[in-house]
């Protein structure tokens, strides 16, 4: 993966609905590009043409042969050049490493920690000796000087301008006939121009690079641009997604589709396709306009899915796993306590509930209106069956657990209204948690029950997992500057707020909320988060203080794996 974000010149690109793609130059012949640096000497050439239309103009490219007429060379360098590369071809003192024709400065670059003055230093300090003409001798100056230039070109102050600038010669052959048959191409017995070889090398990678963070940026301002302001993620979370998802340390690549059948066909639509937002799946809550003149579709992959299937089948299930920055005034006072990160981040497995909160919603069609409530338990539990598959690939210690579909989705369940979800929890939800939990090879010992739960649903959980430790905790994202201890001598478990004291650590054991996997109970259609600040449901408040949207959405983090949740749970 790319190490850093890469300020990219779009004067270079030509973006398009569907492509993103260079501008190529178009040219007859060899080009040199000549930089401002250069215009006292090219303003003072005795060639006028040169003088008069190249020097008040610079930066600029200018032909080879103007270039050899000036320095007094032969032009048969550069016929030889064209010939042997079939074509014209393009080069810049940028790109060399030593500049005894051209002004230019180099930058110092860093190599495993130490400082050179820059690749050329780097280069001579570590090649072979000259009089080692061996093949291994070779090898080692490629691999040397490779690694010099890949360091000048990504991480020195001006890397930036040499990408930009090294990008945009594409897709002609980079030469530098000099008289240096090995780094270069001599202009009487020509050579093996490898320096100019490494540098196309680099050329392709950076050109992919370009390419994806251009789209992604793209992608990520069209689904800004789909919500409705009120419902928009947190400002922080556009600039963090921009800056890291192509980044080595990026979150997003911790992000994994988990599901029971990875080869449905209609997966990919569901996960691709996400509304803004959706509330009581009724429209108005998003730009519709902009989500389909951006993403070529207008409703969740979920709708129309189900609209394939004639209502006849449902479309499948699956879960989210993300590894995701929260940021609230509560956590940023926390880290500030604890002293041990700057940022803090936290795993979290988005789990789909069933819909029943408007006639309107498949979930309600299919299970209510068309009598199939006698199946709706099996679907219930392959869900619990996907997030325990989520809890055992994150390697967590313990599980923060939500009563999915128990809020505002179970209004319309049979026997619920909007304020008692007592009918889906008592005869649904716990009855599939238990079956599930015997099922498990590997389970949590100790789950915390989010939002602060009555009762009665305390005591269900530790009849539906009896061999667990269960806690209840403060709502999101209170919960995540708490710590759970074990206590060594009595063996009994707690849960604490931060600003209690900590305990003999001879005689405890402390888990941070960062070492629990989060269960956000997610909806079919939207993006994570779905309302955000104007969303009061849990998946509003993880929306709000967290980064997962651009992470869930599959146009702003298209590489997120499909992962068979039967393989993990075995």
């Amino acid at each position: 993966m790319w190490p850093r974000r890469i300020n990219i010149d779009e004067s270079n690109w030509i973006q398009t609905k569907d492509e993103c793609k260079i501008k190529e130059l178009y040219m007859e012949e060899p080009m040199i590009w000549v930089n401002k640096d250069q215009y006292e000497i090219v303003k003072g050439t005795e060639n006028s043409r040169m003088r008069n239309s190249v020097a008040e103009n610079l930066p600029t490219w200018i032909p080879a042969q103007y270039i050899a007429n000036y320095f007094g060379y032969s032009r048969s360098g550069i016929t030889k050049a064209v010939h042997h590369f079939k074509g014209p071809y393009m080069w810049a003192t940028e790109f060399e490493n030593c500049h005894s024709t051209w002004k230019y400065t180099e930058m110092p670059i860093w190599v495993d920690g130490v400082e050179y003055e820059c690749s050329e230093s780097y280069y001579q300090t570590h090649k072979p000796h000259y009089s080692d003409m061996s093949q291994n001798a070779r090898d080692k100056r490629m691999i040397i000087m490779k690694k010099g230039v890949w360091e000048k070109f990504i991480h020195a102050e001006n890397s930036d301008d040499l990408l930009n600038l090294l990008v945009s010669t594409y897709p002609h052959n980079l030469v530098a006939v000099k008289h240096d048959a090995f780094w270069g191409f001599d202009p009487e017995h020509g050579g093996e121009n490898q320096l100019a070889n490494i540098l196309m090398e680099i050329r392709s990678e950076a050109i992919e690079v370009m390419q994806r963070q251009l789209r992604y940026d793209w992608n990520i301002d069209k689904l800004w641009s789909s919500y409705n302001k009120e419902n928009l993620p947190s400002g922080w979370v556009l600039s963090e997604h921009k800056s890291y998802l192509l980044c080595e340390g990026s979150t997003a690549k911790h992000t994994k589709c988990l599901t029971m059948d990875p080869n449905h066909k209609y997966l990919d639509l569901v996960l691709q396709r996400r509304e803004p937002t959706n509330i009581e799946n009724e429209p108005g809550y998003f730009n519709i306009t902009n989500l389909a003149e951006g993403f070529g579709y207008a409703e969740s992959g979920y709708k129309t899915a189900f609209k394939l299937a004639k209502q006849h089948q449902l479309p499948p299930n699956f879960a989210l796993l993300c590894k995701t920055r929260v940021q609230s005034p509560e956590v940023e006072t926390f880290m500030q306590f604890t002293k041990k990160y700057k940022k803090c981040y936290i795993n979290v497995v988005n789990s789909i509930g069933f819909a029943f909160d408007a006639k309107s919603q498949p979930d309600y069609i299919y299970f209510v209106q068309g009598k199939r409530m006698h199946e709706f338990d099996s679907h219930l539990k392959n869900m619990f069956r996907v997030m325990f598959a989520a809890y055992v690939e994150s390697g967590c210690k313990m599980l923060v657990l939500a009563q999915i579909g128990a809020g505002a989705f179970s209004s319309l369940f049979p026997g619920c209204s909007h304020d008692d979800p007592t009918e889906y929890l008592t005869k649904h939800y716990y009855p599939c948690l238990e079956t599930v939990w015997r099922e498990l090879k590997i389970a949590p010992t100790i789950i915390l029950m989010n939002e602060n739960p009555k009762l009665p649903s305390i005591h269900m959980l530790k009849l539906a997992c009896p061999n667990a430790t269960i806690l209840k905790c403060e709502k999101f994202p209170a919960v995540v500057t708490q710590h759970v201890r074990l206590d060594k001598i009595t063996k009994k478990v707690s849960l604490h707020k931060y600003t209690d004291s900590r305990p003999d650590t001879y005689r405890t054991d402390c888990y941070e909320l960062s070492d629990a996997l989060f269960v956000n109970a997610w909806d079919p259609h939207s993006v994570v988060g779905n309302g955000n600040y104007n969303d009061y449901s849990l998946d509003g408040f993880i929306g709000r203080y967290t980064d997962m949207a651009p992470m869930s959405f599959q146009p702003t983090n298209p590489n997120i794996p499909i992962i068979d949740a039967n393989t993990i749970l075995g």
